[in-house]
């Protein structure tokens, strides 16, 4: 460990032993192509801004939207095998444009009580009736909706896919069965589990097997595809949705080179499984050698 790494306070060294980017896309793309050029990522990303700029995009509602945005759209379809993707500046609105561009579908949202700030954020401006259900717990979901639920009224359950401080992965298909007899909606924000869980790094979604019949997945881009951004991604009649609410109409779209090196990103991870297997052979090494020292 390096002098600049010492605490400087002079208290207990502390080893950081996880982070984002699980699959080393920034490590793999800080190589050069060649001695002139920057690392490919990067070099995707500043192609972009010399060709479509540095400014923020308007609103797709107006008939207008910047090549790299579709191109990481394009890209997050392939690499999800969905109907529809949509790309936008931060992960951080997924919850919100999810929830505003469903209203219609839906009459009251039951949250995990530990969910992640910006589903309650969403959940809170969706003017929509909200219940808490304890943490990671199907059979509590089930009596919330009992209690609460009016004859008629269809619910929308909003989670984690996987929680960041605990790396719990709620049962999903779980809350699926359970929603199964109202036509619920299952919000799932992967933002920690995109590009991790799943035979094909595909999420949490595909880990349980859904289908994506009220289903729709999202979150940010900055932990395992090493960009930045957000994406959201499902049934095209559900993609389309959002893009009519209201923060989708009003917020910034992203930038293109953030679009650009998600595509990139993308783009590199469907043509290199090993990334994913070398991921879990980590976890692997990394259990055995705990349970090892106790």
């Amino acid at each position: 460990m390096s002098d600049e790494a010492e605490p400087a306070d002079g208290g207990p060294v502390v080893f950081m032993v996880g982070s984002d980017e699980p699959l080393g896309v920034g490590d793999v793309f800080a190589i050069k192509v060649d001695a002139d050029s920057e690392p490919e990522l990067i070099e995707a990303g500043v192609k972009a801004l010399r060709t479509q700029g540095a400014r923020g995009q308007i609103s797709r509602h107006y008939g207008y939207s910047l090549g790299a945005n579709l191109e990481a759209e394009s890209a997050a379809e392939a690499y999800f095998d969905v109907e529809a993707a949509m790309y936008f500046s931060t992960g951080y609105l997924f919850g919100m444009m999810a929830m505003a561009g469903l209203k219609n579908d839906f009459g009251a949202i039951f949250l995990d009580d530990k969910a992640h700030y910006s589903l309650s954020d969403g959940a809170m401006t969706s003017g929509k009736p909200v219940y808490p259900f304890k943490h990671l717990d199907p059979e509590d979901l089930q009596q919330r909706l009992e209690e609460h639920l009016v004859p008629g009224q269809v619910p929308m359950v909003a989670t984690d896919a996987m929680f960041p401080t605990s790396g719990s992965i709620p049962r999903l298909d779980r809350y699926y069965q359970v929603l199964e007899p109202y036509r619920g909606w299952l919000l799932a924000d992967e933002s920690h589990s995109f590009g991790v869980l799943g035979e094909n790094g595909r999420g949490a979604v595909e880990k349980f097997g859904l289908p994506w019949d009220r289903v729709v997945a999202g979150g940010s881009l900055g932990k395992a595809f090493c960009a930045s951004g957000g994406l959201a991604i499902g049934k095209r009649k559900v993609i389309d949705a959002m893009w009519k609410s209201h923060p989708a109409r009003g917020a910034a779209l992203g930038m293109s080179s953030g679009a650009a090196m998600t595509a990139a990103s993308m783009t590199y991870l469907r043509s290199h499984p090993e990334q994913l297997m070398l991921l879990r052979r980590n976890i692997r090494y990394f259990k055995d050698g705990l349970r090892k020292i106790g």
